[in-house]
């Protein structure tokens, strides 16, 4: 262990620092010499003679320290070797703090903290861990606070944007002390719809509503007003006349419309009843010819070709689907 960490008399400290690694011993031993030497145990095992003196081991064992010299080894004074700053005491305890002091994991930002701490990190410290806006009482994050300030919280209290001179207001209330309240805020004359374009200050406007001329912006407005109502309104009367005459020319249409549809209807009536006719007189046609073939079969049932138009009538007729003898004849 690095002699830096130690406290107390140097000289009763001197007798445990081994002299192979110049550092306080750990888990010291005798060496069997005659001065009775005190090493490290790890240091002077493989060693055979005792690196002060020179004196052989011969195989003689390393001997561990005596009551005495124990009791004052693990009184020693050491601060904690893991420089956590808030610990010193004996040796003996030196184990002990170091298990609770070595840093470990966060469970919540995952940073080494060391165990002594971690409690107050927690509490304290970690980034990660919920903290309460002391002015909406809304629960955050501990990084995310600064951020809520900055940005969203709606009751902390914020300068007027305007002017510092007015007294701080909560956020949520900014809005409408610029729009409605702050006398420092430059409003617009309330005679701009007539043409006035002065601005200043909510505390100035006083001043220059007194002031005359108002009253001859808001007649010339007037004026200029009824003027434009006059042109729409002779807008509106063309508009109107033009509507007419295209309602007078779509009845005009309509009526042609018709006239033309009810024309197309006679010519229909008359195509049907043309096409009608035709069918009675291919129908009387028809039957004319079956009952003139039906008058050529001869016992049997069997009927000869009947030529029409240089082609057998059965081209012409499909309903003639009788058996003819081979080789019969036209009979007249």
């Amino acid at each position: 262990m690095d002699e830096r960490f130690f406290e107390g008399d140097r000289d009763v400290l001197s007798v445990y620092v081994c002299a192979v690694c110049l550092d306080v011993s750990s888990s010291p031993v005798v060496f069997p010499c005659n001065s009775k030497h005190v090493f490290c145990s790890s240091c002077i095992t493989p060693l055979s003679s005792c690196p002060i003196d020179r004196e052989q081991r011969y195989g003689r064992s390393l001997q561990p320290l005596d009551g005495s010299s124990l009791r004052i080894y693990n009184g020693l004074k050491i601060k904690c070797t893991d420089d956590c700053g808030s610990w010193s005491g004996r040796l003996s305890d030196l184990a002990a703090h170091l298990e609770r002091c070595r840093a470990v994991q966060c469970t919540q930002c995952n940073s080494p903290v060391s165990r002594l701490e971690m409690k107050s990190h927690l509490q304290h410290r970690c980034p990660l861990r919920q903290v309460t806006c002391t002015h909406c009482q809304g629960s955050f994050r501990a990084n995310q606070l600064a951020d809520h300030h900055r940005d969203i919280c709606p009751t902390i209290p914020l300068a007027c944007p305007v002017s510092s001179s007015c007294a701080k207001m909560v956020r949520a209330s900014i809005a409408a002390h610029v729009d409605l309240e702050c006398p420092h805020t430059p409003i617009s004359c309330p005679w701009h719809t007539v043409g006035c374009s002065f601005q200043t200050a909510r505390m100035h406007m006083g001043q220059h509503l007194a002031l005359s001329g108002h009253l001859e912006l808001a007649t010339t407005f007037a004026e200029q007003q009824q003027h434009t109502i006059e042109s729409l309104r002779a807008h509106n009367a063309a508009l109107q006349s033009h509507l007419k005459h295209l309602q007078q020319k779509s009845s005009v249409d309509d009526a042609s419309s018709s006239s033309a549809s009810s024309s197309k209807h006679q010519i229909f009536i008359k195509v049907r009843d043309r096409n009608m006719a035709y069918a009675t007189r291919l129908d009387d046609t028809v039957h004319d010819i079956k009952s003139a073939i039906m008058e050529k079969c001869d016992l049997n049932g069997y009927v000869l070709f009947l030529y029409y138009a240089g082609k057998p009538l059965q081209d012409h007729l499909p309903f003639l689907c009788y058996n003819v003898p081979t080789g019969a004849t036209l009979s007249t």
